[in-house]
């Protein structure tokens, strides 16, 4: 039985970003953005995260988009948390390259 249930229940972000942050401008060469989040995500509200961050963990996000050329879009992020649980320390490395055509 888990008894400190309530203690996971609660789940937020906030977001501050720069420039084109969200990446949508992929058509024009040289565009940019970035932002830092922090997000603290409960395991029993936030059972699939679309975050970096798994459920059951909260920490600082980092993150930069980059248009080198058109159509090819570069992302970047860095998270660096603890898990709510058992307070241990989560990192993780993330990066991708997209191609639109």
């Amino acid at each position: 039985m888990n008894t400190e249930a309530a203690n996971y229940n609660k789940s937020y972000t906030m977001l501050l970003g720069y420039g084109d942050y969200h990446g949508w401008d992929h058509t024009h060469a040289g565009t940019w953005g970035a932002y830092v989040a922090y997000r603290n995500l409960g395991q029993n509200v936030s059972l699939s995260s679309t975050y970096t961050l798994d459920a059951g963990v909260r920490g600082w996000e980092y993150g930069m988009y980059v248009t080198p050329l058109r159509n090819i879009q570069a992302q970047v992020m860095y998270v660096r948390g603890k898990d709510l649980m058992y307070h241990e320390r989560a990192s993780e490395l993330w990066s991708r390259v997209e191609m639109f055509f």
